[in-house]
């Protein structure tokens, strides 16, 4: 058995056997993206139910990341100052009462809010996850962990279109909040009983709640002014978000406390590149499941178990490959992981624009394969390097750096489609009346769109300072 006590940043005076470690924190990460994926199966039943038209059904899913990233880097700063073991699992338990919550819902409005809760849930637990893997690690093995943590995140993925379309077709889909919310429950006791220390980095020092405002309010304002283009106010709420982040930006640099450090990403390339690259690959990458179950639903017929088995490729490849990606971030230099996995994305996503044509699932099984083995490549390397280009005490922040990065280009790419929907479909129109091509259009725009921008991503990616290894 192999055991690790960080030092001082293992407050309480216990040992963490890593390999009880490596089963625990993986299976608590698995919940959340299970849900998100299961949910991109059964949104048109929950459509139907709810009679929601295409831009409520999108942002559905957007409110939760929406929420997420108005307080994830809040969740990162206050899990360094207060302990991030707590913070961890206040999020799996929220996620679980609003899982549960689900279950009686009976209005547009309080499926919005639960949905928006779940996101505070997810930032609580992903603002931490990252800095928990690394305090309990030690650099030697920590990409390794992180792969396997990854690992975790994508067999998440890969079981939530499978499970859930099977669920939400043999029983409804309020059988998919009964599972999120049981396996929540179950994490929080293994986490509970397994992962007793606790790590606080910056132990004493002020929270930035000026700052926690500020980002808020720009996020929100940009994400919900994205989201309503091109309808009039939507300029006035995008124009509100740019002057607020101005406002926070400026407030980081003369607090003595900052919510976010500038300096991470003025003087460290590590990590200002593994964030660009990070929230470019998920701006082109995170709308391709979402708009091809639509397509598949609606455009070919399939029903939710067929439709969630051919999605199902690109997360089978991602849980095949992004182990071993962690592990060879341990070894050799991240760029040609990260770089080469974002080119492999690119063309998988071309491929899928095939779909519609004679033949076209083949073209499409394979587009999403090379886009899982792509995204596998970049993941764990991408975070290793970012956690091993900074101190213990900035852990945390670079956790919640990454993350933010992450969920502000998923809420993107999930904005795409549904701006797509308003310019081409119109407001208030049930996708199950809408003209098969028009939905076509909106798929071709999209994907070409996901393409050059995991391009940029690449030359991003490459920017990053070489390193022999992935820690140092």
């Amino acid at each position: 058995m192999t055991f690790f006590r960080p030092g001082a940043l293992l407050l309480q005076d216990e040992q963490i056997n890593l390999a009880v470690a490596r089963f625990v924190v993986p299976f608590a990460s698995f919940v959340t993206p299970f849900l998100g994926s299961s949910i991109n199966v059964a949104l048109p039943a929950i459509a139907d139910e709810f009679s929601l038209d295409a831009v409520t059904s999108g942002w559905y899913n957007t409110s939760y990341f929406l929420a997420a990233a108005m307080f994830m880097l809040q969740s990162a700063r206050l899990g360094d100052i207060y302990g991030r073991r707590k913070f961890y699992l206040a999020g799996l338990l929220l996620i679980a009462i609003t899982s549960l919550g689900m279950l009686f819902a009976v209005s547009t409005n309080q499926l919005l809010l639960l949905r928006f809760s779940q996101g505070i849930g997810g930032a609580l637990i992903f603002g931490t996850s990252h800095a928990i893997m690394a305090s309990i690690f030690p650099p030697e093995m920590r990409g390794r962990a992180l792969g396997l943590n990854v690992t975790a995140i994508y067999l998440g993925m890969t079981c939530g279109p499978f499970l859930g379309g099977l669920l939400t077709h043999q029983i409804g889909w309020r059988s998919l909040f009964i599972l999120a919310g049981g396996m929540s429950l179950a994490a929080v006791l293994l986490f509970n009983r397994y992962i007793r220390g606790e790590w606080r980095d910056a132990d004493g020092e002020d929270f930035d709640w000026w700052g926690s405002l500020w980002v808020a309010v720009a996020l929100a304002a940009l994400v919900i002014g994205s989201g309503q283009l091109p309808q009039p106010g939507s300029f006035m709420l995008l124009i509100t978000g740019l002057v607020v982040g101005l406002i926070f930006l400026r407030q980081q640099l003369q607090t003595h406390s900052p919510l976010l450090d500038l300096k991470l990403f003025t003087h460290n390339r590590g990590v200002s590149t593994a964030a660009g690259s990070a929230f470019l690959m998920y701006c082109g990458t995170f709308g391709v499941v979402f708009l091809l179950s639509l397509y598949l639903q609606y455009n070919h017929g399939l029903d939710p178990q067929q439709a969630g088995l051919v999605l199902v490729v690109q997360p089978i490849a991602q849980v095949c490959f992004a182990a071993l990606a962690g592990r060879l971030s341990d070894r050799f230099d991240p760029r040609y992981l990260t770089s080469g996995g974002l080119i492999c994305t690119a063309v998988g996503i071309a491929l899928t624009m095939l779909v519609g044509q004679p033949g076209s699932m083949i073209y499409v099984s394979l587009g999403l394969g090379l886009t899982g083995i792509g995204i596998a490549s970049f993941s764990a390397p991408n975070t290793h390097a970012a956690m091993s280009a900074v101190s213990r005490r900035q852990l945390g922040v670079t956790s919640g750096i990454l993350q933010t990065a992450r969920l502000c280009g998923q809420m993107i790419s999930l904005g795409v489609p549904i701006m797509l929907f308003s310019i081409l479909l119109g407001q208030n129109v049930n996708l199950a009346d809408t003209e098969p091509g028009a939905l076509h259009r909106a798929l071709v725009i999209a994907f070409s769109l996901f393409v050059a921008v995991n391009l940029m991503a690449a030359i991003v990616s490459w920017m990053r300072p070489p390193t022999l290894q992935g820690n140092h």
